[in-house]
């Protein structure tokens, strides 16, 4: 961890496919020793992969994209909510996509073994489910708040427009093409 003016950076390992890696993180994080030992006031859930092949994770989630950029973030913000509400105003941000538009929310084939397996449709799915638990875990908070005036945690998700990051390495024809210009 580096220190930055009042704030502490924390640079830690964490693998969002491997569950057992999240709940490692969430406890280093968290211990009484831990930078966020005395509250947490900002989780940015940021990373994720995009349009690989298909593959089930470590822990049997049948699809890659819903394992790393969804169950990883979904279990890592409930483990860290003890450490939000110890301060008095949190911020959840939940990176998402635009790309959620044309996600489809199939419980029943979640793995694709049923539809033909595409990667960047797998991937908009996973952000779709981004934007669900996004909405649902404000307005939980929201009650919460409202009936314990508990602490104030603000919960969103953004698009961060096309960003040339390496997440696109995967992607090929046209959309490669619009994801690196």
């Amino acid at each position: 961890a580096r220190k930055c003016a009042e704030a502490v950076v924390l640079v830690e390992e964490l693998d969002l496919g491997c569950l057992a890696s999240v709940r490692r993180f969430a406890e280093r994080v968290t211990a009484s020793d831990g930078v966020a030992g005395g509250g947490l006031h900002r989780l940015v859930l940021n990373a994720g992969v995009m349009a690989v092949a298909r593959a089930e994770s470590k822990d049997g989630i049948p699809e890659t994209h819903l394992a790393v950029n969804h169950v990883g973030h979904f279990l890592l913000t409930l483990l860290l909510l003890p450490a939000l509400r110890k301060v008095h105003e949190a911020r959840i941000v939940c990176v998402s996509s635009g790309v959620a538009t044309v996600g489809e929310c199939k419980l029943d084939d979640l793995g694709y073994v049923e539809r033909m397996y595409d990667g960047f449709m797998a991937y908009a799915d996973s952000k779709l489910f981004n934007l669900m638990f996004t909405k649902e875990l404000a307005l939980r908070l929201q009650q919460e708040r409202n009936s314990s005036q508990g602490p104030l945690i603000t919960v969103n998700a953004v698009h961060p427009g096309e960003v040339r990051t390496e997440i696109s390495r995967s992607l090929s024809g046209w959309v490669y093409f619009l994801y690196r210009t």
